[in-house]
Formats: C-alpha cells, structure tokens, sequence
C-alpha cells in the first residue's frame, strides 16, 4: 500500500497493484473502520465511488483535502505509474 498522506486523522492511500487494473482513485482510511475511494479525473475534479461509516460531514473533510493536495495525488499518481511501466490511466467524464 502506497500511503501518499495522512491528514485529519485519516490515511490517504492506494494499492499499487490497484495500478494494473483500475483508473486512478485515492482510498481514505480512519482506525475505526472507516473507509472510502474516490475516482480520481485528469482534470483534478474525483467522484465519490464507495464509502463505509463515513458520514457526509466526515466526506465533505475528506474532499476538502482531496481538493487542497490534488496535485500531490496526481503527481505521486504519474510518477508511480512511469517508475512501474504502467500506463497513466485517470477515471475518465461520464456524461
């Protein structure tokens, strides 16, 4: 697991192997079970895809930071992908 940060209490993370077979998404972890993943777009803009016990007050923190440190994310995305020989794939617009 690739942790890029922690903020608020919260472990911002991937899994590397996630790298192979999904778009770019970002997974948020507390240490009462908490969890979610939101898809993450090459314009900067995510998507919410899941969320366990996170209530929306805690989701709406969590997409603050998201907004604040994206271009950490996508950098540390990028790089990951270019240092593997994987394909940069970001979540593409559905319309």
């Amino acid at each position: 697991m690739a942790t890029l940060f922690r903020l608020i209490g919260l472990r911002f993370f991937y899994l590397s192997f996630d790298l192979l077979r999904e778009p770019c998404h970002l997974h948020a972890t507390d240490d009462r079970g908490q969890l979610c993943k939101y898809w993450i777009r090459a314009d900067g803009s995510f998507i919410l895809a899941d969320s366990k016990r996170f209530k929306r007050k805690e989701l709406n923190k969590v997409e603050k930071v998201l907004t604040e440190q994206m271009q950490l994310i996508q950098k540390q995305y990028e790089d990951d992908c270019t240092s593997n020989n994987i394909t940069v794939n970001y979540c593409q617009k559905t319309d």
